[in-house]
């Protein structure tokens, strides 16, 4: 009957064993599923966020910089944040609660045990702290030099047919070249920072041994304490330097999500096309267009003017026909239709009202522009027609289509 009782117990013990393993890696499961689908749900908002605030950037902003360089800014960094906003919540509590407990237990052993062992946490700390401070100018630098390599592959990509038709090809591979090799050379000192702090950890956990042994060492040696105290205080500073290295782990993490937070603060910082403060509409119907004495030039640093003292007036369904060499400004009288830009002085009325006191999205949603670069994007034949707008009626593209002469085409086209 013991026997039974024996392996009965044992039993129970094991399936305890097993039940609460398979608990732990269950909630080991769960935490890291929430944690990532929170941290997703956040970035990807923030994602969002961005793309509308840079859709809502004036042309100057764009023109200085490439479509590469905004996806590594809108994602990349956004990445980044994901993969450090995950975790690190969950780890910083879950490791500073262990800190805190074997301090405590270490304080309640005796004070001469705790006091030096606080002291090498606080040291250790602080060490962590001054390489982290020394660290954080060079992760910025570079995911600055990915985002120029990812704009100049953006730009050369889609100008292949151009390069190789001009022979371009060498070119192109050397300027690729030295972007590597400054991508190269950022991260490589990023990354040695990043050696540098691991380095540091692993010479922190060093040191706690050897403190807890020389502690462990002298109380023993004055008869405070038993063998068995001496193997307790070396396992507990070993639990310490657990959360510690832990906490250096994410605090390397850190250094990668500052330069990211960093880079997209700046972006946020961009002004936007904000509507004027009294904001006008638009009549409905046809518009007259008048230019007063309209001068612009290009934000960039030159002194010359694309268009200078232009003035014309034509009536609602009046056409005008311009014709001129190549940078003459045909192009730019458009844009500053649209609102693209605004003239560096002089007004543009549309239907009698000047278009710098008429809300951007308002104004576009009136007048079209058709550029000479053709857009097709990588989607179906309606969306590439309607700008992905869904509200737009199948039949409404049908007469837009017919209007155009394109009604054959278009029932020659395969139904997939």
């Amino acid at each position: 009957m013991a026997r039974s009782v024996t392996y009965g117990s044992l039993l129970c013990h094991f399936l305890s064993f097993i039940g609460l393993s398979l608990l732990y890696q269950g909630l080991v499961v769960a935490q890291a599923y929430l944690a990532e689908k929170t941290a997703w749900r956040a970035t990807n908002a923030l994602r969002i966020d961005l793309t509308r605030h840079c859709l809502q950037l004036g042309m100057s902003f764009h023109n200085a910089r490439t479509p590469g360089e905004l996806i590594e800014r809108i994602d990349g960094d956004v990445a980044a944040l994901a993969n450090f906003f995950s975790q690190f919540a969950i780890i910083i509590v879950a490791n500073c609660l262990l800190l805190l407990g074997v301090l405590i237990a270490l304080f309640w052993e005796d004070w001469r045990i705790g006091l030096p062992i606080l002291g090498f946490v606080l040291f250790a700390f602080r060490t962590t702290v001054y390489i982290h401070v020394l660290s954080l100018p060079y992760w910025p630098a570079a995911r600055e030099s990915f985002a120029r390599l990812m704009g100049f592959l953006e730009e050369r990509l889609a100008a292949t047919e151009d390069i190789r038709a001009n022979g371009a090809t060498a070119y192109m591979m050397l300027g690729l070249y030295r972007h590597l090799r400054d991508r190269l050379h950022t991260l490589f000192r990023a990354y040695m920072m990043m050696v540098a702090t691991f380095s540091t950890s692993l010479g922190l956990m060093s040191l706690g041994n050897a403190l807890a042994l020389g502690i462990g060492a002298y109380l023993f040696h004055l008869g405070a304490i038993s063998i068995g105290t001496v193997y307790l205080i070396f396992h507990y500073t070993r639990l310490l330097i657990q959360p510690l290295e832990f906490l250096m782990l994410e605090l390397i993490d850190l250094q990668k999500a500052t330069a990211s937070i960093a880079r997209i603060e700046e972006l946020f910082a961009f002004p936007s096309e904000a509507a004027p403060a009294s904001a006008l509409t638009l009549p409905p119907g046809g518009l007259s267009v008048e230019f007063q004495n309209v001068t612009f030039r290009y934000p960039v640093e030159t002194t010359d003017l694309t268009l200078q003292d232009v003035s014309f007036y034509l009536e609602p369904g009046e056409v005008l026909g311009l014709v001129g060499r190549t940078g003459s400004g045909k192009t730019t009288l458009t844009r500053l239709i649209a609102r693209l830009y605004d003239p560096t002085s002089g007004r543009i009325k549309l239907g009698g009202v000047d278009i710098g006191q008429v809300d951007r999205v308002s104004l576009r949603r009136q007048i079209g522009l058709v550029t000479q670069d053709v857009q097709l994007f990588q989607s179906t034949l309606r969306d590439n027609l309607t700008f992905f707008d869904h509200d737009i009626p199948d039949e409404r593209i049908l007469e837009a289509l017919r209007s155009l002469g394109l009604g054959g085409w278009y029932l020659s086209r395969p139904l997939s």
